[in-house]
């Protein structure tokens, strides 16, 4: 359902590649369902090396999409 509104932000479809988006909307899915760990190494690692300092701007993105609609 996420990556469902992703779809309707078309900045962050024209300004990121669909794998930082992906890690983003699980990124997103953590902290709405208040995971303990955000964002984890493992998570990490399978993300090409993104931390959770490059995810939080897009979910900040998404997150006030969200909210908007």
């Amino acid at each position: 359902m996420i990556c469902d509104f992703l779809l309707i932000e078309v900045d962050l479809l024209m300004n990121f590649k669909q794998s930082i988006l992906g890690a983003a909307a699980i990124y997103m899915t953590n902290r709405v369902t208040n995971k303990k760990n955000l964002w984890n190494l493992e998570l990490q690692k399978a993300s090409g090396g993104l931390t959770e300092n490059d995810l939080s701007p897009i979910y900040d993105k998404l997150f006030n999409s969200i909210k908007i609609i």
